[in-house]
């Protein structure tokens, strides 16, 4: 399979898209400006030279066939800053130039593989079936994603948390050939902004099997890792237009599921504070008090069993129950929720204005993992396999507000009022109350069922989160 910036495909096409959206995309980049940065040629195949012109642009690489006559019979490791926990880039590309120089013979089938080994096991990507044309440089673009390499998410997941080596090999003709490459790099792909989600609490629904709680489950975020038992799902929260800023991706919902830490007497989570939470309707220091709940990335459908989301960029999530700070260290008084806070938003069951009265939860991004048991029900103590999660972007966190029906509009500037203590106008008529939907089909890494909603409950808005001292 191949993949070049200068040859129009469809993959590339999407890539192109994507890109549009690319924001703070973390990389890992060999541009070889000065010297050949660490990489050294494969034992018994390729000898690694530098060449400080001619490249895409300056300086670039050589590696040239000593194995003449084998397929693929050069190649390079790359250095160390490839090396260890890459799941950053889960979802993102790998992308290299490269140029024939010197060849003679019969063209090859294959030209370029890469090889990632990562968790004790070796994935091979064709990333280049035929070579560049002479003394011309050609784009590679590999998408590091499971289906791509021909594994499982949860092999992918452990591959890319634990990568031990990177290489790549390359054989133009079955002469002696040199081949040039230049910005080999791994990059990750972050949509701009993140989607709020509109929460609304949820029952199972009659007709479908019993949700049985299991545990433990292995979770892992910026605070430490627990073991946890998942209770039962008590939230589905929705994509949400709020104020008419958009929804980007109206297919992934989150379901929430109750957790239940297993922790020992001494060794719960200790509250803290003084953790300051950044986003377009709040700046505050709030109090981190206990982990509460599990935020898992769900496919829905009103009226037919759907299949779980295909794994993409949106974490899980594990949230605390969280409180607005009241005081500094040093005693002194903090302002305290701001009155009068309201948005409009758009979620595909309704459209209303809201209250936001107070923060609930802070959400941040986390792993999953662990083969748990059923702790309940008929088949309490059978173990089933979970797929586990890795964090993919771990600066984007969730802050959850409560949310009730607007009585009044109070004019806003954005997300607050515009005047402190501004009465309002009374909505009439009044906004109808949410109106219940049974039987919804989700479905995710913890299962499929049918879900019922109740009411509207919270508004997670996309957040920043600074600890004491950063």
């Amino acid at each position: 399979m191949r993949f070049s910036a200068r040859v129009v495909s469809g993959l590339v096409i999407a890539f192109v898209s994507l890109a549009g959206a690319i924001c703070h995309a973390a990389t890992i980049a060999s541009t070889f400006d000065t010297d050949e940065e660490g990489w050294v040629g494969l034992p018994g195949e390729g000898q690694v030279s530098y060449v400080s012109a001619g490249g895409n642009p300056d300086g670039h690489i050589r590696v040239t066939d000593i194995g003449v006559g084998a397929p693929l019979g050069s190649g390079a490791i790359a250095p160390a800053k490839f090396i260890g926990d890459l799941s950053a880039f889960n979802g993102g590309v790998l992308s290299y130039d490269m140029a024939t120089f010197i060849g003679g013979g019969a063209t090859e089938p294959v030209f370029g593989t890469v090889q990632i080994t990562g968790g004790g096991v070796s994935v091979l990507f064709d990333s280049a079936a035929t070579a560049p044309p002479p003394d011309t440089w050609v784009e590679y673009v590999a998408p590091l994603t499971a289906a791509a390499w021909g594994v499982s998410e949860g092999d992918w997941a452990s591959i890319l948390a634990d990568v031990t080596d990177i290489s790549f090999s390359t054989e133009a003709f079955d002469g002696p050939d040199t081949i040039g490459v230049d910005n080999f790099m791994l990059t990750s792909l972050e949509p701009e902004g993140a989607d709020h989600f509109m929460s609304y609490r949820i029952k199972n629904t009659k007709s479908t099997p019993k949700f049985f709680k299991f545990g433990p489950i292995v979770l892992e975020d910026q605070f430490g890792a627990a073991e946890y038992d998942v209770l039962k799902p008590v939230r589905l929260g929705l994509p949400a237009d709020k104020n008419g800023e958009g929804v980007l991706d109206e297919l992934t919902h989150f379901a929430e599921y109750k957790l239940k830490g297993r922790a020992r007497r001494g060794e719960k989570f200790q509250k803290l504070t003084n953790v300051r939470v950044v986003n377009q309707c709040s700046d505050l220091l709030v109090e981190v008090l206990r982990p509460e709940s599990l935020l898992v990335p769900t496919a829905k459908d009103l009226s037919s069993p759907v299949d779980p989301p295909a794994t993409g960029t949106l974490d899980h999530y594990l949230c605390y129950k969280a409180a607005l700070q009241k005081k500094l260290p040093d005693g002194t008084r903090l302002p305290r929720f701001p009155k009068g806070m309201q948005v409009e938003v758009t979620d595909q069951f309704q459209a209303r204005r809201y209250d936001l009265k107070k923060i609930t939860k802070l959400c941040n991004p986390v792993a999953k993992s662990g083969s748990p048991d059923l702790l309940a029900g008929p088949n309490k103590g059978d173990s089933f396999a979970l797929e586990p999660a890795t964090i993919r972007q771990p600066e984007r966190h969730l802050v959850c507000y409560k949310a009730a029906l607007s009585k009044k509009v109070i004019e806003q500037d954005g997300c607050g009022p515009v005047r402190a203590g501004g009465k309002g106008t009374k909505i009439d008529p009044k906004q109808q109350k949410h109106a219940k939907l049974k039987g919804i089909f989700v479905n995710n890494q913890l299962g499929a069922r049918q879900l019922d909603t109740t009411k509207e409950d919270e508004l997670c808005i996309p957040s920043e989160k600074f600890l004491p001292g950063s």
